[in-house]
């Protein structure tokens, strides 16, 4: 896989020989003072060969030290994901590559969202995953995502479940890392993973004269498609402007009886994200996560806005998640 070519139609260069790998280094750099561009991301950064990708990040950082740089790691098992990653190689030679596509948090993640929790799976695979983030020099720097144009469309694999869409979403937005959304996935967009002709990678409906419907306005939208957008602009716009959400701390809590409770939390400002994934209504109470609630009183629901006026218990609707803005 290293050393020939990944498949039939997608030939690999030799970066092994001196002057191809230079070639690949300057070209890199033209083209970045040609675009201005603000990042790299990697294609099928396993298959590379490895010692010249790491002098490849470390020429392209040394040249834009705050060039943003992730790759694709299409594999199983943090372990082997943060290999790749710069800091976590043990007697070898520094990768220099900042983050990568964290598929190990795309595989928690979903299942948290379509499973019952047991010891390790359901919602626990969700807490054991990120409780490996030891293993990276700075899980800040991985990128999240529900769906990509390798993967099925997420709201299509959750079987059309508005609800647990939503929840995925708010996962999404509030862990730690750079969430990264898929053209259409805030318009419940559905197909299958790496097809065309299966809608994974179909054409965004709207943006041409004779497109119809048009999804780009408001009235070309359904009711749920236009639920979602809502839900995601709310989330997002409200990330951009909390410095918490970017590079806040993240404590998370064992979760119990299919609830999961994580906060994230800096000197000035405190969020909590709670996750129900039963199929029914849920009532949580909140003494034992007293280490981050002490001194707070009421909460914000980022969402709906609403004021909850009580923080010692809270109701998790079934499959659904809050977000919320802790305040004394």
């Amino acid at each position: 896989m290293t050393e020939s070519w990944f498949d039939q139609h997608m030939p690999d260069l030799n970066q092994q020989q001196p002057q191809l790998a230079n070639y690949l280094i300057q070209n890199s750099i033209w083209w970045t003072e040609y675009s201005g561009q603000d990042g790299f991301r990697i294609d099928t950064y396993a298959y590379c060969d490895q010692e010249f990708m790491a002098r490849w990040n470390q020429r392209i950082l040394r040249e834009y030290p705050q060039m943003g740089i992730f790759a694709e790691t299409y594999v199983h098992g943090p372990g082997i994901q943060s290999w790749f990653t710069e800091g976590t190689r043990a007697n070898a030679h520094n990768s220099h590559l900042p983050g990568v596509t964290d598929f190990q948090l795309y595989y928690a993640i979903t299942e948290s969202l379509m499973a019952e929790q047991g010891w390790t799976s359901g919602v626990a695979r969700l807490y054991y995953t990120l409780a490996q983030d030891y293993l990276y020099q700075d899980p800040y720097r991985n990128v999240l995502f529900l769906d990509n144009h390798d993967l099925g469309r997420i709201y299509g694999v959750l079987g059309e479940d508005l609800e647990r869409f939503k929840s995925g979403i708010a996962l999404l937005l509030t862990l730690r890392g750079i969430p990264m959304l898929y053209y259409g996935t805030e318009l419940l967009l559905t197909g299958t993973g790496g097809s065309f002709s299966e809608g994974g990678r179909k054409d965004f409906p709207g943006g041409f004269p004779r497109d119809k419907p048009n999804k780009f306005k408001e009235r070309g939208r359904t009711d749920a498609e236009q639920e979602a957008f809502a839900y995601i602009q709310t989330l997002a716009n409200y990330r951009k402007a909390q410095q918490v959400l970017q590079d806040g701390q993240l404590m998370q809590f064992v979760p119990e009886d299919g609830v999961y409770v994580y906060f994230r939390y800096n000197a000035n400002q405190t969020v909590m994200v709670a996750y129900n994934s039963n199929a029914r209504e849920t009532t949580i109470r909140t003494a034992r996560f007293a280490e981050q609630l002490a001194g707070f009183s009421v909460a914000k629901n980022i969402v709906s806005g609403v004021i909850l006026p009580d923080l010692s218990q809270l109701v998790l609707p079934a499959h659904g998640t809050l977000v919320l803005e802790l305040q004394e």
